[in-house]
């Protein structure tokens, strides 16, 4: 009884997880940079030209002398450039 306790709460987090909304708030074709909105947060893509790879990067803002906190998606559609 108790390993079923222990074991309950996991797999609700589990599926609470597969949840999270993923959206493509931004895409460029020339450089393929793509811009991703994963749980409230901007994240980019970059494809790379040689072997077809992508590498998943969190987008920061600029936060206080010297930090940096995560964009929220909200953030990064108010500052986004015209072109990537």
């Amino acid at each position: 009884m108790k390993n079923l306790l222990l074991i309950l709460p996991l797999l609700f987090a589990s599926s609470s997880d597969a949840a999270i909304r993923i959206d493509i708030i931004d895409y460029d074709a020339d450089t393929k940079i793509s811009v991703y909105c994963i749980g409230g947060y901007a994240f980019t893509s970059v494809r790379s030209k040689d072997n077809g790879d992508t590498s998943l990067t969190q987008i920061m803002r600029k936060h206080g002398p010297g930090g940096a906190m995560p964009m929220s998606c909200n953030e990064y559609m108010k500052t986004k450039p015209f072109k990537l």
